[in-house]
């Protein structure tokens, strides 16, 4: 039996992640840290033009790094830091979006992906 091209229609547009994101994701899978992805999208708006979302969460696995200190001020003390996310090219993670790991809050800023994964950076919620 064979087949011709395009006998089964032009195909799918969509086409399979690298083998690299393939290896990380699974490596992820296996060896990566949970945290939990809060996600606002925009829906629609309603009648008076107002921006309506939707919120979603999801508890993802990826290779978390923390960075941070403690600065002195007037008022006190205060925690400072930078999350970096290493996570599946996949995930459905963007900026704007808040994770929850190692017992705080933290708001994605810039997500960069390249063949093999995401990465994202996050600073903590309420950190200068």
């Amino acid at each position: 039996m064979s087949f011709a091209y395009g006998q089964f229609g032009s195909g799918f547009g969509v086409s399979s992640p690298a083998a690299q994101a393939l290896s990380f994701g699974g490596l992820a899978t296996r060896r990566g840290e949970d945290f939990t992805l809060n996600m606002r999208r925009l829906t629609g708006r309603d009648t008076y033009g107002n921006p309506s979302y939707s919120e979603t969460s999801a508890t993802l696995r990826g290779f978390i790094e923390e960075k941070g200190g403690v600065e002195g001020g007037p008022a006190g003390e205060r925690r400072r830091g930078v999350l970096r996310l290493l996570i599946p090219l996949w995930s459905p993670v963007e900026e704007g979006d808040t994770v929850e790991a190692h017992g705080a809050t933290w708001e994605v800023g810039v997500v960069t992906r390249n063949r093999a994964y995401a990465s994202a950076e996050a600073k903590r919620r309420g950190a200068a």
